[in-house]
């Protein structure tokens, strides 16, 4: 289904105020009027929030995508793999 797909529109969602997403319903028409049968939705975050909120040390993550100029995703998705960055003492064998 990923070939060729274009953007179509956005909307935000406060997943804190609301918990259902309130998709725009004259958009939903529109697409409906045009004979779109499926939609892709893709959910997008801050990953400096989420880095914040989770088990994930926030002073490493922020050092090392300082240091090595990373965004944010790549370092958080380094962070969490397979949970053994958490547990081996990574932070005490990098020299800053």
């Amino acid at each position: 289904m990923d070939e060729e797909l274009v953007k179509l529109f956005e909307f935000d969602w406060d997943i804190q105020n609301e918990s259902i997403p309130s998709f725009p319903e004259d958009k939903l028409e529109e697409l409906k009027s045009k004979k779109f049968s499926k939609v892709k939705i893709v959910v997008f975050g801050n990953p400096d929030s989420a880095a914040a909120q989770s088990e994930v040390n926030y002073e490493l993550y922020s050092e090392i995508k300082k240091v090595q100029g990373l965004p944010g995703e790549v370092v958080l998705k380094f962070l969490n793999s397979k949970g053994s960055i958490l547990s081996n003492e990574f932070k005490s064998r990098v020299n800053f």
